[in-house]
């Protein structure tokens, strides 16, 4: 059986909801651009091309609209959440521009990574600044929390980061280490996004914590379905080449459910050598038969049902709405 019969089933069973969620932040998105743009004016040509490369430009801008979402299910005021929509994205970019510096990946999204068109050094540099900047953008808003919030989701990052390449090449980890890994690289950023966009809203503590409940299960679901997807043949719009993951020595939910089956065996067998294309299309195809990308592809769904139920606490309105259509969107995509 071939990898394309395969994973027929697991397109038709993943929705792919549409775009309907972007009507309330549309217009504002714009803004946060500008306000971007603004934060690395004049600060030369490689920043301004940062913000214009499309793999880095060419996502959906979730992070952002996330912190305007939150603020708008309570009282929006523009001029307190556009920057720190704009410091999201910022941080987020700037993360994007180091895990391929990391990854030495010479693509993203199909277009010349950073350090491919600047090289590895500048790259690394122009990262440090647009985290620079983020933070000087965000001390202009005058809200310590909300400073301690973003120093701690890098802090985590880093964290996630670390641990997953002390983990190379170490496929015998259990579900909760791969949890407590993606909920540092992920989770916490989605979460924070959601929390500061309530606080900047004047949502109160319990409004602030269903919100930034709403968005650690987003995070999971999203790191898992992502990580589902590099296990399927999918488009070039996924910002890394199907098999990274495997080829790379990291152990995902697929691969972690599949080696606890009756495959695990033969899977324990080949995954010495991970590195080669040959064994890794072979492990791949065990962990489609074996039926764990639905069970991983149900997990993502638990979580976003989760996720759903927290937000059945704040005010009804069409900003929610768009906050659960968001959810499904991200957690049980295929792009």
């Amino acid at each position: 059986m071939v990898l394309h019969d395969l994973v027929k089933p697991v397109h038709m069973q993943v929705k792919h909801p549409g775009h309907h969620w972007l009507g309330p932040v549309a217009t504002e998105l714009i803004h946060v651009n500008l306000a971007m743009e603004e934060a690395v004016l004049g600060a030369g040509a490689g920043l301004e091309a940062v913000l214009k490369n499309p793999g880095l430009t060419g996502g959906k801008q979730v992070r952002p609209s996330l912190v305007i979402l939150s603020a708008q299910c309570y009282q929006y005021c523009r001029e307190r959440v556009v920057p720190m929509a704009a410091v999201v994205e910022l941080v987020h970019t700037a993360t994007l521009v180091h895990d391929d510096v990391i990854d030495q990946a010479t693509t993203r999204r199909g277009s010349p990574t950073v350090a491919r068109v600047w090289g590895r050094r500048k790259a690394i540099l122009l990262g440090d600044y647009l985290f620079a900047r983020a933070f000087e953008l965000l001390a202009s808003l005058d809200q310590p929390e909300l400073v301690r919030g973003m120093a701690r989701v890098v802090h985590r990052i880093c964290q996630g980061e670390i641990q997953q390449l002390d983990d190379q090449g170490c496929f015998a980890i259990s579900e909760a280490h791969y949890y407590q890994r993606i909920s540092a690289k992920t989770a916490v950023f989605i979460a924070e996004c959601c929390r500061a966009g309530a606080v900047l809203g004047g949502a109160g503590d319990a409004g602030a914590k269903a919100l930034e409940d709403y968005g650690s299960n987003v995070g999971l679901a999203y790191q898992i379905v992502d990580d589902v997807l590099d296990f399927l043949p999918a488009g070039d719009d996924l910002g890394k080449p199907v098999g990274h993951d495997l080829r790379a020595g990291i152990a995902t939910l697929p691969l972690i459910l599949a080696c606890q089956g009756p495959a695990g065996g033969e899977i324990a067998g080949l995954l010495p050598g991970y590195a080669h294309e040959s064994v890794a299309t072979r492990i791949r195809q065990l962990v489609l038969e074996s039926g764990a990308v639905h069970e991983a592809l149900d997990r993502a769904a638990e979580l976003t049902g989760r996720a759903l139920r927290a937000l059945e606490t704040v005010p009804p309105g069409p900003s929610r709405s768009a906050l659960g259509e968001l959810a499904e969107l991200l957690c049980l995509r295929l792009q």
